[in-house]
């Protein structure tokens, strides 16, 4: 959200749009498709449709406290992740409003001077940390009388950038901080994502994929209704607030991180009842959506048994949260084969500590990734005295933690993600025959397993750049199967 009436001087046009957001959009884009003869100031809604077209980010231009605060008794404010704030407002002020409540009386272009300073402070009340706003102004001197204030009152003092070359230069490496943080692409990723699940659902409720998984064995598949729905992704949309920069959080707010994590997982899986279970697929759905549908249920079957009666997958980063968003809403809503908006950025999540892209999927590796992983969980299954041996990897798998056995090398969420290759690869049991140790003679029974792994296993289409399982599984490779 930027706060700005272009007073002073500034111009309402690209002039001062490259300088402030050339780390959202490219010089270039600006130059080629941004038209001049535009008019911010008659219609600040010409920035945000212009970033909806050429970026995957959200600008929203307010000129007066009076639009803030109309903004704000929607609490759509809620939704943004960043502010930018002038402190002068008085340009396009209405004189014919009345100030908030508590300032009757105040005299109304004194209040608008320095109105920034009063939507900061909302701001701040309503919850949104400090770390998240800056001040962007022309008022220097303001400003360094905001900051004595907030000294003498022993508050810490906010974030302010000047209007200058300098000063755009550091607003654009503060703005770039916070687009790196994964807690904030996390969280946009899960408010866009929901909002896009919301209107898909609202369009066609024929979209709620999720009642398959339900059946007919003993429920009602028409519990699963639309206004259910929605309001599961309302309740899921809310779960992540808004809070301080990744640099900036001290040991408390880390923690209070991994509990919102932990708690969001939770609620995703929260349906994945007993009533839903892959087992309940019709036999009539077509082979290779069958596939897909009952490996994403797997993952979030297990999910939610073992995070309602296990502690194994409790320490949770942004990355492993959009793994499980991005399975569990692929399983509950038809999205069809195409990665849609709000999943490009939680794919980029996977490669962001990576200097390296994702490398090519290559079948000869992927199938010695399996065979090897399959292995270790086999024998870990079988020297437990208590694990339950079975030939699937996702039975293998949820053996080992109904028989409270450690995970295998990657951890439990490391095997949800290798459930997700092994469910579309799966191995099938082919021989069984007596074999003898060479070193102590004792004889064994040798198991023969074959894998199906081919790279079309992987894709929903033909060499679709866009395709969203192909891309899936490139992003969530390396983090499968580390080396």
């Amino acid at each position: 959200m930027w706060v700005e009436d272009f007073g002073g001087n500034l111009p309402a046009d690209s002039k001062t749009l490259v300088p402030l957001f050339q780390g959202l959009l490219k010089r270039e884009v600006f130059v080629k498709h941004w038209d001049d003869e535009d008019d911010l100031l008659a219609d600040p809604a010409i920035l945000s449709d212009f970033f909806v077209k050429h970026s995957e980010h959200e600008v929203v231009l307010l000129n007066s406290v009076f639009d803030y605060l109309d903004r704000a008794a929607c609490r759509d404010w809620t939704r943004h992740d960043v502010f930018a704030i002038d402190i002068n407002l008085e340009r396009r002020a209405d004189s014919g409003r009345d100030l908030p409540a508590d300032f009757q009386g105040v005299e109304k272009h004194a209040f608008h001077r320095k109105a920034g300073f009063y939507i900061y402070n909302h701001l701040i009340r309503s919850g949104v940390p400090a770390e998240n706003i800056c001040f962007l102004t022309g008022e220097k001197a303001s400003t360094l009388q905001f900051l004595d204030h907030c000294r003498s009152a022993l508050m810490p003092p906010p974030t302010a950038f000047e209007k200058s070359d300098s000063g755009f230069q550091e607003f654009r490496d503060w703005l770039r901080r916070r687009q790196e943080d994964p807690y904030v692409t996390l969280r946009r990723s899960i408010i866009d994502g929901c909002e896009y699940l919301r209107h898909l659902v609202e369009a066609d409720e024929a979209n709620i994929q999720f009642r398959e998984f339900i059946g007919f064995k003993g429920s009602d598949p028409e519990r699963i209704t639309r206004e259910g729905i929605i309001d599961y992704l309302g309740t899921v949309q809310a779960l992540l607030p808004s809070i301080g920069h990744a640099d900036t959080r001290s040991g408390v707010e880390d923690l209070r991180v991994e509990q919102l994590y932990r708690l969001l997982v939770r609620t995703l899986a929260h349906e994945w009842e007993d009533a839903a279970s892959p087992v309940n697929l019709r036999r009539d759905l077509p082979v290779k959506q069958k596939s897909i549908l009952r490996t994403l249920g797997w993952i979030m079957k297990n999910v939610r048994n073992w995070m309602a009666h296990n502690s194994v997958i409790n320490q949770l980063t942004a990355e492993d949260v959009a793994f499980l968003f991005l399975v569990n809403m692929r399983a509950m809503f038809n999205l069809g084969p195409k990665v849609v908006p709000y999943e490009r950025s939680l794919l980029a999540l996977f490669s962001r500590d990576s200097p390296q892209p994702a490398p090519g999927l290559i079948e000869e590796q992927l199938r010695d990734a399996l065979v090897q992983s399959y292995r270790k969980v086999k024998e870990r299954v079988i020297k437990s005295r208590q694990a339950r041996d079975a030939v699937s990897f996702n039975e293998l798998v949820n053996n080992l933690v109904l028989a409270n056995e450690n995970a295998v090398g990657v951890g439990y969420i490391g095997l949800l993600r290798q459930m997700f290759w092994h469910g579309l690869s799966p191995a099938r049991l082919t021989n069984a025959a007596p074999a003898a140790d060479r070193k102590t003679g004792e004889k064994n029974l040798a198991l023969y397993f074959t894998f199906n792994c081919q790279m079309d296993n992987y894709r929903s289409a033909e060499n679709d750049p866009d395709d969203f399982l192909f891309r899936f599984a490139s992003a969530v490779y390396r983090r499968s199967f580390p080396q």
